[in-house]
């Protein structure tokens, strides 16, 4: 059966179209970036941000007539500091960023990696790791962060108590209880196109009896509103 020519063009369009606004919605977006910084510039820079937050999610340094950042330490963990000092105007880095490990490749290459914390408490998903060539030149940054936090309370208005109370309500019978309770910073704006709302959140998990699945929790920790309930099941 020979298919009309106006059906398969109309297929194509559809797929164009479909393809153009993937490409268009996505929430990465890629443009020419300058750093302005006294110690850096680099017009062949690249940056690919985040549209909700408009926070960096990757910088990548290329071409060779960068200048690079006059490091004052050999200590790379002081050199992420002063990468978050200079560029990314992070009035106290050390308290905001904890290291979280260190590695180096097979290439000679060395990997540094922190997460952001507010208080002590972790923002869920942010995360930065700054990549050092041989030579101890940054070659790349990439992650995500949130900034102006310095207004987030850190302490919960409910109890993990009230906020188990609040899961047990939406849980399944084979929920049997509750565990492995902790508080992070969360923001949807990190994984979706909603309005930057950053909390402060209860993130707990809940146990099962057998091999029923067990769930992940985040209520809010001041209003007790339930931000999200996630199967753990790994299929």
């Amino acid at each position: 059966m020979k298919i009309p020519r106006q059906i398969i063009l109309f297929i194509l369009l559809l797929i164009i179209l479909t393809a153009l606004s993937i490409i268009i919605g996505t929430s990465l977006y890629y443009q020419n970036f300058k750093l302005t910084t006294p110690s850096v510039a680099d017009e062949n820079a690249k940056i690919s941000a985040n549209q909700a937050t408009e926070m960096p999610v990757f910088v990548g340094l290329y071409g060779s007539d960068i200048k690079e950042i006059q490091w004052n330490s050999n200590d790379y963990e002081l050199r992420a500091y002063q990468y978050f000092t200079e560029i990314e105007n992070t009035v106290d880095p050390a308290s905001e960023f904890i290291l979280v490990s260190e590695k180096s490749d097979s290439i000679g290459m060395t990997h540094v990696k922190f997460q952001q914390h507010v208080q002590d408490v972790p923002v869920y998903g942010a995360e930065m790791v700054f990549h050092f060539r041989q030579n101890g030149s940054l070659s790349s940054v990439n992650g995500a962060y949130l900034r102006n936090l310095s207004t987030v309370v850190t302490t919960p208005q409910i109890s993990k108590d009230e906020v188990f109370a609040i899961a047990k309500k939406v849980s399944q019978a084979s929920e049997t209880g509750f565990t492995n309770e902790h508080l992070i910073i969360y923001s949807e704006a990190f994984f979706s196109r909603k309005p930057d709302v950053t909390r402060l959140v209860w993130e707990f998990s809940s146990t099962s009896s057998g091999i029923n699945p067990t769930y992940t929790y985040r209520v809010d920790a001041n209003t007790g509103e339930l931000v999200k309930r996630i199967s753990n099941f790994i299929n």
